[in-house]
């Protein structure tokens, strides 16, 4: 697997890069301060997507990176 779950280790590469401050929610502060929202798009057909994003977006707020899923109408999408 190439993937691994060490939240004290995402937590130190957060912090050498600068991203050290947070707000009272615990979500880290970009440089210009405002907060690191990752925002992703999908296409919402099918629940296993936007289930594993949610599920993704638990683990990254554990270090402070909000991720908000924005299913759209395929369509739309395009």
């Amino acid at each position: 697997t190439n993937a691994g779950y060490d939240p004290a280790e995402a937590n130190r590469l957060l912090d050498a890069v600068g991203l050290t401050k947070r707000d009272g929610a615990g979500i880290r502060l970009l440089p210009d301060g405002r907060l690191l929202e990752i925002v992703v798009e999908t296409d919402g057909e099918t629940s296993l997507i936007v289930d594993g994003l949610t599920l993704i977006g638990e683990f990254w707020r554990e270090i402070g990176v909000k991720l908000f899923v924005k299913p759209q109408d395929r369509t739309i999408l395009r």
